[in-house]
């Protein structure tokens, strides 16, 4: 069964976002949440994958950065442009280089971001909300596309926008939601 967040849970997981970094942490979290990228492929992203004078309406994942070298296209939601227009305002202010080849998510040392990194605000975070599972970065790519799916019915669509090769890797979604599970048990 995938691990993803309910609607609470991911309510909570933002709200539980602390500490000395906690608005940039927030904002990597609600651009991973909204975009349903890898790890491995955020942290490689540059800043004119994001921006070309104000944020981009459409993120282009290069071959160079995505798995199996897939080429896709996302569109940007509101809350994603938000996030990108505070991380990239977070990096000017901290005087981060804002050069187009350079990182985009940049750590407090002004270096490309890690995966690790990733992998620890989500650690101390989930921590603070006690689910019933093990959340890690890539639950947010799940959380992403469950809540596609969920809006739109269309399976194609969560594999184009996931960049999976072969459907059947998608088809991992279709099983029942713990929501669905429970309203369902909940009517009887």
């Amino acid at each position: 069964m995938v691990k993803y967040l309910t609607e609470d849970e991911e309510k909570k997981l933002l709200e539980k976002v602390s500490g000395r970094f906690e608005e940039r942490d927030r904002a990597i979290l609600v651009f991973f949440l909204n975009t349903g990228l890898r790890v491995g492929e955020a942290t490689k992203l540059i800043n004119s994958d994001v921006e070309n004078g104000r944020v981009k309406n459409e993120l282009q994942i290069r071959k160079e950065i995505a798995k199996r070298r897939i080429a896709r296209r996302i569109p940007l939601n509101k809350k994603a442009r938000k996030a990108i227009k505070f991380l990239l305002a977070w990096n000017e202010k901290h005087n981060y280089s804002s050069d187009p080849e350079d990182s985009f998510l940049v750590s407090r040392k002004g270096k490309k971001f890690s995966v690790m990194q990733v992998d620890r605000i989500m650690i101390e975070t989930r921590k603070k909300i006690r689910l019933d599972f093990v959340a890690t970065p890539h639950t947010l790519r799940h959380t992403f596309a469950m809540k596609i799916l969920g809006a739109t019915d269309n399976i194609i669509l969560v594999k184009d926008l996931l960049g999976h090769r072969d459907i059947r890797t998608t088809q991992i979604y279709l099983s029942a939601s713990r929501q669905a599970m429970r309203d369902a048990v909940e009517k009887i």
